[in-house]
């Protein structure tokens, strides 16, 4: 039980004030960004996927926080592509997590999440555009899903006091996930068998890459959990291309997302966005394990 406690007071005072930095960080960007605005610019443009990716960048959000956005960015009349885009790339590169990664998992893993993110959301919005009318987006509704999971109302006084607002918003909402991954990550080390960790280490086959995936896809992991539980299974000495396709499996969607993405992207699209997720977060790590400077 010691050893469990020295892990987790060691992993909180290396991620903590990092956490803090980075959610300092994404509420000053928040507060400047309104979601009204990216609507807005979002509604019909030409280069609404470039547009949505670099958006999705800058908002704070996890993967069912997104969905209300995406309703409203559907409701302004975004197109399919820019819409699946937003959706895709909004976990994986929201701004604390995005400082997260760099600061806690290293510059090789902070690189490769933003380089897989950025041509992970293209691919997909590209093969959206290119099956027409295949993927028929259900007629809007109104929903009060804009009260689920992490989004936050804001209200319009001044800067800083919204940006305070922001952070003890987003504080309140991640604290709980963040302890609960810091627990993990102190735990997974000292129990996982040594078979598992020889299993897993060197360059493991690629069916493990899909097993990976396949087991984080349901969890429900909220922005930033995924950086302490990455760094628990590079601690337990796995693979360092199989905990990245855990991390992105894991951050991207949960069955909240899938169950909210339903009504808004519909049945086909919401089917293939999981399939394309989990050969994204497969493939990205197995890709990355036939890199020598990523292993």
């Amino acid at each position: 039980m010691m050893v469990i406690l020295d892990q987790l007071i060691a992993l909180a005072w290396m991620i903590f004030p990092l956490f803090i930095i980075a959610l300092a960080f994404g509420a000053v960007i928040e507060t400047r960004l309104s979601t009204e605005w990216v609507v807005k610019q979002l509604g019909g443009s030409k280069s609404a996927v470039f547009k949505a990716i670099v958006f999705a960048a800058l908002i704070p959000g996890c993967a069912c926080a997104t969905m209300p956005i995406a309703e409203s960015l559907k409701n302004k009349g975004s197109s399919k592509a820019s819409l699946i885009a937003f959706v895709m790339s909004s976990p994986l590169l929201g701004p604390h997590t995005i400082l997260l990664t760099f600061s806690v998992l290293g510059l090789s893993f902070g690189v490769a999440r933003l380089v897989f993110s950025v041509l992970g959301s293209l691919l997909i919005a590209v093969f959206v555009s290119l099956m027409g009318d295949f993927f028929a987006l259900p007629k809007s509704i109104e929903t009060n899903s804009t009260q689920a999971c992490c989004h936050k109302d804001v209200s319009s006084s001044s800067f800083i006091k919204d940006s305070i607002t922001n952070f003890l918003t987003t504080f309140k909402k991640l604290f709980p996930f963040m302890c609960l991954g810091l627990f993990l990550a102190a735990l997974i080390p000292l129990v996982m068998p040594e078979s598992w960790m020889a299993l897993l280490s060197g360059k493991p086959h690629f069916f493990l890459y899909v097993l990976a995936s396949l087991m984080a896809i349901p969890l429900y992991v909220c922005e930033a959990e995924e950086i302490p539980l990455t760094f628990a299974l590079l601690s337990a000495q796995v693979s360092p291309a199989l905990a990245f396709s855990f991390m992105l499996a894991s951050v991207g969607t949960c069955i909240p997302t899938a169950l909210m993405a339903k009504p808004i992207l519909g049945t086909k699209l919401t089917a293939f966005y999981l399939i394309f997720w989990l050969f994204f977060a497969t493939g990205s790590g197995y890709l990355l394990s036939l890199l020598s400077c990523f292993n």
